[in-house]
This record gives C-alpha cells, structure tokens and sequence, in this order.
C-alpha cells in the first residue's frame, strides 16, 4: 500500500511538472481584426487624395498603409507609436490635426482670441454710440410770443397773396 501510495505521489508530481512546464506559446500572432485596422486608418489621412480619411479611401497608397498597420498591430505596436511612425514618415498632413508644437499652437488660440476681441470692439462701439447719441442737445423750439407773431404774420400775409393771385 505504501508503494502505490508513492507511485500515486509520483505519478501527480510529474503530471503536475509536465502540466506546468508545457511550452509556452509566445510567438503566436496576434489576430488583428479589420476593426482594429480602421480604428487607427481613420485617424489618418490618404496621402495621394486630398481630406479623404484612410480608412475609406481606395487607393493602392491607402490599401498598402492598411496593410503595414495591420503588420504593425501583429507586432504588438500600440496606436498611439503607429500613428507617430506615419506621421514622421509623411509629414503632418497625413494627420487631422496639426500638432501643437513650435508655432502650431497658434492655431489653436488665434481664432478665439479674434472672436473675444472682435466681440469686445463691437460692444465698446454700441456703448460708445449709445453715450453720444444721448449726449446730443436736442433744440427745443422757443416760444417767445414775439417771435411766434412775426411768423404768423409772414403766414398770413402768403395766404393773402396766393388769394390775390389765385
């Protein structure tokens, strides 16, 4: 009874040893799927046709770029270090967006700073138009009782002529 208890001890270690040493699937590929591929071709743009997103675009160009993605997902390369290896191949406009580096930045902040300011000077004109129109003096006519008999008597005396003459 002993020995079968010591081939039965025996027996579950080397099973347990063979089990735990089985070799390790390490160079398998990994199984990219067409989602993978466009979720990065679309972040990128075709650099034959103009503003036309990669994933979309039917060019051969755009069909080979397809291809070195998916190579390089196979190899385990993450989207962000993809989209920098084309963007350093091709330059800039192959991406959406400019980066914000060197002067590029500007291009970020320009158009808003113009529109605050634009709307800023339209305000300060309306107030400033609104300031001077009520600062206007407004003549109000006077009501000198001479002044009001000499022209009733210019009045009266062209009623009389067109009467004379008509």
């Amino acid at each position: 009874m002993k020995k079968n208890l010591w081939f039965s001890a025996l027996f579950i270690t080397l099973f347990m040893l063979f089990y735990l040493v089985s070799p390790v699937a390490a160079d398998d590929p990994v199984l990219v799927s067409d989602d993978d591929v466009n979720e990065i071709a679309e972040q990128l743009y075709c650099p034959v046709c103009e503003n036309v997103p990669l994933d979309v675009c039917p060019t051969k160009a755009c069909i080979d770029w397809r291809t070195v993605i998916r190579e390089m997902l196979e190899e385990g390369k993450q989207n962000d270090e993809i989209i920098a290896h084309f963007s350093s191949q091709y330059g800039w406009s192959v991406l959406p967006m400019p980066p914000r580096v060197g002067l590029n930045w500007l291009i970020y902040i320009l158009p808003p700073a113009i529109i605050m300011a634009g709307g800023v000077l339209l305000i300060t004109l309306i107030r400033k138009g609104k300031t001077q129109s009520d600062q206007i003096p407004v003549e109000t006519p006077s009501h000198d009782s001479k002044n009001l008999e000499d022209y009733l008597a210019i009045i009266d005396q062209d009623l009389k002529d067109k009467e004379n003459n008509g």
